[in-house]
């Protein structure tokens, strides 16, 4: 996956449905993680954030059409939740 030469997005010609393995990809990456589904009503994509108990995190984007197409956009390693309002 990212970084490691492999394709940012990924492609229905692999054993698994494509979005599965970017998810699968980033799970191993990250260990145990909380998912953030962000719906978009307005063009063919939905974005996923994924963070770590640690605090780092990937982005994601799937094709709400086809979603067997998913794409890794970007990670970090800082992030902030506040669960006080």
């Amino acid at each position: 996956m990212p970084g490691s030469g492999y394709p940012r997005c990924s492609n229905k010609f692999g054993l698994l449905p494509g979005g599965a393995e970017v998810r699968m990809w980033a799970n191993v990456e990250l260990g145990e993680i909380t998912v953030f589904d962000f719906n978009s009503f307005i063009g063919t994509k939905n974005y996923v954030l994924l963070v770590s108990k640690d605090g780092y995190w990937i982005l994601l984007d799937v094709d709400r059409i086809d979603t067997n197409r998913g794409c890794y956009l970007a990670r970090g390693d800082a992030s902030t939740v506040r669960e006080d309002f």
